[in-house]
């Protein structure tokens, strides 16, 4: 009886803003640094890591000098319907 190897693969959606936030560390100074440092150590002594192409401190997601995705990103997750207010009378 011959054994079969079934590889199974999982797919995950990710998000359009993640792939935003990335491309936006091409722009800003400070990320280009950050990603410089991290690529030799992450996490660094300071709290920045690395995770998946995004800079991540102190576990939370860390968005560059881009006030545009900023805006998009609060307005996004402020009027989610799991992640935001559903108003002054339910907040």
């Amino acid at each position: 009886m011959a054994h079969l190897n079934v590889l199974q693969a999982v797919s995950m959606v990710k998000p359009d803003w993640i792939q935003e936030v990335v491309n936006s560390y091409t722009t800003d100074p400070r990320a280009q640094q950050l990603l410089q440092e991290l690529d030799v150590n992450s996490p660094n002594p300071v709290g920045y890591s690395l995770d998946n192409g995004l800079i991540r401190y102190k576990a939370q997601l860390w968005i560059g000098n881009n006030s545009a995705l900023q805006t998009k990103l609060i307005a996004t997750f402020h009027s989610s319907a799991t992640e935001g207010h559903s108003g002054t009378k339910v907040t």
